[in-house]
């Protein structure tokens, strides 16, 4: 966990041993209450792990990430530690990685993210302005020529479908989310 001026971030650690799935066992007692403490400090909180929530029981693709059974719960209770009393939504954001692609959704009102990789077509990074009143993700893509022509390479994975599935939409790369009033 690390506070920066007008937010808290916490980073957590959703690998398990020998399987592709995420798990919250270990972080997410820890997280709620990270959390619960950067909004009585009427800051928001933006949470960065490697795995993303499945919205389903089972995988509907690869690779796997937090079981829903575990994420559902997670997400309720960290929508109830970030949302300010009196407030619409909660006051947090969730950035992860593993599939190497970028979308954009909700968990319990949370703003969630997953962020392609630097290694893979389209070779991407995101990176985060924070605002008093909200936050912006901004994605870039590695422009080396020498990288471009490796990422150029590997969008022919998953018999080309890769070129397709991975960029996501341009609204799901970059975008700006608003903090609830007052934060």
């Amino acid at each position: 966990m690390v506070d920066v001026e007008g937010l808290r971030i916490v980073l957590a650690d959703t690998t398990t041993q020998r399987f592709h799935a995420g798990t919250m066992q270990r972080a997410g007692g820890q997280i709620i209450e990270a959390a619960a403490d950067a909004t009585r400090l009427d800051i928001p909180t933006f949470v960065t792990a490697h795995h993303y929530p499945m919205p389903l029981s089972v995988p509907h693709f690869w690779p796997p990430g937090l079981p829903a059974q575990e994420a559902e719960p997670f997400f309720s209770r960290l929508a109830q530690a970030c949302t300010p009393t009196g407030a619409a939504r909660p006051s947090a954001f969730y950035t992860s990685g593993h599939t190497h692609r970028h979308r954009l959704y909700q968990r319990s009102g949370i703003v969630c993210t997953e962020v392609g990789s630097p290694k893979d077509y389209p070779g991407t990074w995101a990176g985060y302005i924070v605002y008093e009143t909200g936050i912006t993700q901004v994605v870039r893509r590695v422009g080396a020529p020498d990288v471009l022509g490796w990422t150029d390479f590997s969008g022919g994975a998953a018999m080309g479908l890769w070129r397709l599935w991975s960029p996501g939409l341009r609204s799901h790369r970059c975008f700006h989310h608003c903090w609830n009033p007052g934060n």
